[in-house]
């Protein structure tokens, strides 16, 4: 499959640090609470088109000394994804540690940030809470820490953080 011309633009204009932002997710991999599978890109909230490709030119632009960060916003449920050195793929965060202030040294990552107002997927894992995404993009690692609320508006408790 050849790649949009919007990932080979991108493609060309990445240095040495980037960040691309869309508001669909390229790898939600979202699991049914009634139904266990894994659904890949193409399905639920995920890109149309060019999701793979897309996480292909950030595994490359990893593997060649770049940082990459892509966020995808108000996705409706949360999800961190990392790349690290020499990785063929991204690894999901268990979502239980997202609330967690994890400190990442890795070249390339995605995160999806959950609606910021609402829960609008509670029969998704990772749907079930709003909030925000806290990012400190640093030289030398990035600091990720989901700023998650259920129902009633209470922060979500996490396990004891020792980071990602």
């Amino acid at each position: 499959m050849r790649p949009s011309t919007s990932c080979v633009r991108l493609q060309q204009r990445m240095q040495r640090r980037a960040a691309a932002r869309s508001s669909s997710a390229t790898h939600p991999l979202v699991r049914l609470r009634s139904n266990a599978r894994v659904l890949g890109s193409n399905h639920l909230g995920s890109m149309y088109e060019g999701g793979k490709q897309l996480e292909q030119l950030f595994l490359e632009a990893g593997d060649a000394g770049q940082r990459i960060l892509h966020l995808s916003g108000h996705t409706h449920w949360s999800d961190l994804f990392l790349a690290r050195r020499g990785a063929k793929t991204f690894e999901r965060v268990p979502f239980k540690q997202l609330t967690c202030e994890s400190h990442i040294d890795v070249p390339a990552m995605m995160v999806n940030a959950p609606s910021a107002t609402r829960i609008t997927f509670k029969e998704l894992t990772h749907g079930d809470a709003f909030g925000f995404v806290v990012l400190k993009l640093l030289q030398r690692e990035s600091v990720v820490q989901f700023k998650l609320y259920d129902a009633a508006g209470l922060p979500l408790a996490g396990p004891p953080c020792d980071g990602v």
